[in-house]
């Protein structure tokens, strides 16, 4: 889970947004991340406001987060491919080095 602590009314969200955001990949140089990112809003006030519960589910099929309750949710990710596949990654870095997939053999729900 990811917050910022600017005031709501700063222009790309602020303490009334919750991200929770999956950082994965070969290497940092080529982390996926925005395609395993999702926000949501505080309802009628702003995450700073007090304590919240932060939830995270994580199955063969899918990931799921949420705030304070699942009907909240933050995130679904559902695993229909490898992470190899989903992260349509290059056949190699930009000096010629292969780039290696670190799931070989692993399930869809790595990483």
């Amino acid at each position: 889970m990811e917050s910022r602590g600017n005031n709501y009314t700063y222009t790309t969200g602020g303490n009334n947004i919750a991200h929770q955001t999956t950082h994965w990949g070969p290497d940092g140089t080529l982390d996926q991340y925005k395609i395993t990112t999702g926000g949501a809003e505080a309802l009628h006030t702003t995450f700073s406001d007090g304590f919240h519960l932060y939830g995270l589910q994580w199955t063969e099929k899918y990931l799921f987060t949420y705030v304070d309750s699942r009907v909240q949710q933050i995130l679904y990710q559902k695993f229909g491919a490898s992470a190899w596949k989903r992260g349509n990654f290059p056949v190699t870095y930009g000096n010629g080095t292969a780039v290696v997939d670190p799931w070989h053999n692993a399930t869809n729900a790595a990483p």
